[in-house]
């Protein structure tokens, strides 16, 4: 039986979303763990909990599996949706090596998505080739080697070093306003630097 695997996004994200269950998924999040966004909803929801721990158990133990349900599901949405943005990793992160080639073999496959991310193992695992890719953004957690998230006296201080932008979804006047694939793009965007105020 084919299962979804990519969720429709909320309120703040305009996209499809994959994910695995935060902080064991995670091979690099000592900066984060205590205060880890995506743990709540993990907690919270059994039908997300469910699908994130399915996903990660694949990532583990049948990875052709895995890859089969999300290209059929890509396929669809590349022939049929008018939302053709993939956030790979509401929750969790790049696995392994033999998980992030999957994904770039998916990326190259669909050339008319836009996939972006995040991570924090770039230094653990080789995201170059994925990256690479013209319609993936995959952002990694330092500019300047500095985290690149934080209070708002760190990224304002680090925006200055680095003209970084700094997330407006996470700061200013207007960001409960902001839609994350609707009315920001920056994550998508290969040429921009982005900072967060952590929440």
């Amino acid at each position: 039986m084919n299962k979804k695997r990519l969720t429709r996004g909320n309120i703040k994200v305009k996209a499809w979303m994959f994910s695995l269950p935060p902080i064991k998924s995670c091979l690099n999040c000592s900066s984060c763990a205590s205060a880890c966004y995506a743990l709540k909803s993990y907690r919270q929801y059994p039908s997300a909990k469910a699908l994130w721990d399915g996903n990660f158990n694949l990532v583990k133990n049948d990875m052709f599996k895995l890859y089969d349900d999300l290209d059929r599901q890509l396929h669809n949405i590349s022939k049929r949706s008018k939302l053709k943005i993939v956030r790979i990793h509401q929750s969790g992160d790049f696995y392994n090596q033999t998980y992030v080639n999957m994904w770039f073999d998916l990326v190259s496959k669909y050339p008319n998505i836009k996939f972006y991310g995040y991570t924090k193992v770039d230094k653990l695992l080789d995201i170059s080739k994925l990256n690479s890719l013209t319609n993936c953004n995959i952002i990694t957690s330092y500019v300047n080697d500095k985290l690149n998230f934080g209070s708002i006296d760190y990224v304002s201080e680090l925006s200055k070093d680095s003209n970084a932008i700094i997330c407006p979804a996470t700061y200013g006047d207007n960001k409960g306003d902001v839609k994350c694939g609707l009315t920001c793009f920056h994550c998508m965007n290969k040429d921009s630097k982005v900072l967060f105020v952590q929440h």
